[in-house]
């Protein structure tokens, strides 16, 4: 839920997307508002401090089912939609990798100028710096 609390946001994994409803605050009621389509998969999302959208994305759904599995590595993509100006901006690759780095990425947030990444089966956390772009 957006910090105004005026928008709600939801992964929907299987359909490679993220769904938009706006929420009406007094009622609860929601709104259909739009999508967000993506290249991979979305696990879990976050609302930073500046508003943005964080997702974190799994490229290849079947690496990271084989990475639970103690399989291999996966994928990691983690990504950030801007604050909404009369919609949302494309989404912006801020992180990714092949998983020789970091593994099947669950999770991706921004805290000052750091991006913090975990995983479901990576036994640590990866906290490296934003890109100056996305600052």
């Amino acid at each position: 839920v957006s910090a105004d609390g005026l928008r709600l946001y939801l992964a929907e994994t299987s359909a490679r997307q993220i769904l938009i409803f706006d929420r009406d605050t007094e009622s609860g009621s929601l709104y259909w508002s739009g999508l967000i389509e993506l290249a991979g998969a979305p696990e879990k999302l976050d609302i930073g401090a500046d508003g943005s959208l964080w997702a974190a994305v799994q490229p290849n759904s079947w690496a990271a089912m084989r990475d639970l599995a103690g399989a291999g590595p996966a994928p990691t993509m983690i990504l950030r939609m801007p604050p909404p100006v009369n919609g949302f901006l494309k989404p912006q690759s801020v992180y990714v990798n092949d998983g020789g780095e970091f593994s099947a990425g669950s999770l991706g947030t921004a805290y000052g100028e750091r991006l913090y990444v975990g995983s479901t089966t990576e036994k640590k956390l990866l906290i490296c710096p934003l890109p100056a772009a996305n600052s």
